[in-house]
């Protein structure tokens, strides 16, 4: 259908801290910029009996089906300040960097996951999630409730996405990394948004969160 609007979505359960409305307000801008709509969805939406990281797949509910594209993105990630490119414009669903694959190994070897698991299904992190109009009804298909209680404590979204796309038959198509990049990785001054990290470096010392936004803003990140 043309002329259908864009949305980009954020989840949280609870109490909204600092890091959590700084993150609202710099998404909900950038929203703005790519003509697309905004939504912050509160609570236990999906499955009430689900753990909170299983709730973003609200974002597969037939209230969005009169957008093109929904993307879905965490209450820790920023977009970085002058970006000019529209994340709509991009083409992938969601980031396989080699924490993903390591984590995806680590499941198809585990004993309790592994029956759930498709060796050649695809599989991304759950920062960010991108699905088409068509996508998320062929997702939504597949949706088994006694499947996904096995991944509310454990591999959580990052599980249930994989399972529900490797049975849609959707192929591994990544958003590039610039998108999705830890803090604590060189390089982030290149990046297009940044997924804050509880490290300024990857062999650091653990920091809250919201303090390595706070430096990030004073470097002038955001």
């Amino acid at each position: 259908i043309k002329n259908m609007k864009n949305i980009i979505l954020q989840h949280w359960t609870g109490g909204l801290g600092p890091l959590e409305l700084a993150s609202k307000e710099n998404i909900e801008k950038y929203a703005l910029q790519c003509n697309a709509e905004y939504q912050l969805i509160e609570g236990n939406q999906f499955r009430s009996w689900l753990s909170p990281p299983c709730q973003k797949l609200i974002m597969l509910d037939e209230r969005f089906d009169q957008y093109e594209d929904v993307c879905m993105v965490d209450m820790d990630m920023f977009v970085v300040k002058n970006i000019k490119n529209n994340i709509f414009d991009v083409p992938g669903v969601g980031l396989n960097s080699a924490t993903q694959k390591t984590l995806f190994a680590s499941m198809l070897e585990h004993k309790k996951y592994k029956k759930y698991m498709y060796k050649d299904g695809p599989f991304w992190g759950g920062a960010i999630w991108k699905f088409t109009n068509a996508q998320r009804k062929q997702l939504r298909k597949f949706i088994v409730d006694d499947e996904m209680k096995i991944f509310t404590q454990n591999y959580v979204d990052e599980g249930i996405i994989h399972r529900l796309a490797s049975q849609a038959g959707l192929k591994q198509i990544d958003i590039p990394e610039e998108w999705c990049w830890g803090n604590c990785f060189p390089g982030y001054e290149k990046a297009k948004m940044i997924h804050i990290r509880h490290k300024f470096k990857f062999e650091g010392p653990k920091v809250p969160k919201f303090e390595v936004f706070t430096q990030l803003k004073q470097e002038g990140i955001f």
